[in-house]
């Protein structure tokens, strides 16, 4: 289940707390997104869960800031998340690809 479904299932529809949702959301993703970028994206053989964390981390508190700040103009906390993450997705992919995994 993606982080967006979760957002949009838990705040959007059944009104749970959106920053509750947002960071409970971010372990579940980051320990999923971790042993799939590891394993299948970045084929890498080093130990390098504490690089991702931090970064996935920083991208997160930018990311909540954003997505908080956009749903004032748009009407589902899932929406704002979606444009929030259009900005950090290809910056997160090559810090990952240049600085995580490498």
């Amino acid at each position: 289940m993606t982080r967006t479904t979760l957002i949009f299932l838990l705040s959007d529809l059944l009104k749970f707390s959106y920053a509750f949702i947002f960071w409970a959301s971010l372990i579940y993703i980051i320990l999923q997104g971790y042993y799939l970028h590891k394993k299948f994206v970045f084929n890498s053989k080093s130990h390098n869960f504490k690089k991702y964390f931090i970064v996935n981390f920083i991208f997160a508190i930018f990311d909540f800031f954003i997505s908080t700040f956009l749903k004032n103009s748009l009407s589902l906390y899932s929406i704002s998340f979606v444009f929030s993450s259009i900005f950090t997705s290809l910056l997160r992919f090559l810090i990952y690809k240049k600085y995580v995994f490498k």
